[in-house]
């Protein structure tokens, strides 16, 4: 996936925030359908990337994380679409719903863009494209299912802990963002997501 040129950037740029897009309004859109009207009420059922976009999440760190891993590695994020947890039917099943809408759409483009990349491999350019598009899902597919609150995975864990369990464990979100950044910046994150990325992007595209 190396790749540092303007038009490659741009390229990926695009990618990501579909991606990204897709994976929030797929939270909200459950939650929609499980009681909860927040992510409606706010506007943030919608494609259009706009509401979704976070300066920093959604542009500065994905083009920072490409240049400084000399254009191996892009990952990044979106506004989190608001959830209301009491407003819905049953909160226990439903935020375990709610949780895994995201990520099984990142595995629903990944598993397109590994079929469009066997269809189209002899095409340069569509090639390229379907080899981003599966190699990005794949990357937030894994890393949002890494159980550290308040990523996706932490809710499923969560769904099979007691509720007194529950409560504690969700208590260390407020350090997330701390455990991830001490994960990055020391490489360990990437020595267990990497081989997982690659092995399920070779997976589908038939390597």
């Amino acid at each position: 996936m190396g790749d540092l040129d303007p038009v490659g950037i741009v390229l990926r740029l695009a990618i990501l925030l579909f991606s990204v897009v897709l994976h929030e309004v797929a939270h909200g859109y459950v939650a929609y359908l499980c009681g909860d009207n927040t992510a409606r009420d706010a506007g943030r059922l919608t494609l259009n990337p706009i509401p979704h976009i976070d300066p920093i999440h959604s542009i500065i760190m994905p083009i920072a994380l490409l240049i400084m891993s000399n254009g191996q590695f892009m990952f990044g994020g979106a506004k989190p679409v608001p959830v209301n947890p009491y407003n819905l039917r049953k909160p226990r099943r439903d935020d375990l719903l709610v949780s895994v809408a995201g990520v099984t759409v990142n595995l629903i483009l990944a598993i397109i863009a590994g079929i469009g990349f066997r269809l189209f491999s002899h095409m340069e350019v569509m090639a390229v494209f379907f080899s981003h598009l599966c190699f990005l899902n794949c990357i937030l597919l894994i890393f949002n299912m890494l159980p550290i609150p308040p990523l996706d995975g932490s809710h499923v864990l969560a769904s099979f802990l007691s509720p007194r369990a529950a409560q504690v464990y969700a208590g260390i979100g407020r350090y997330g963002f701390i455990i991830i950044v001490i994960l990055l910046s020391t490489g360990l994150l990437g020595t267990v997501i990497f081989p997982l990325v690659r092995g399920l992007a070779m997976l589908l595209m038939g390597f």
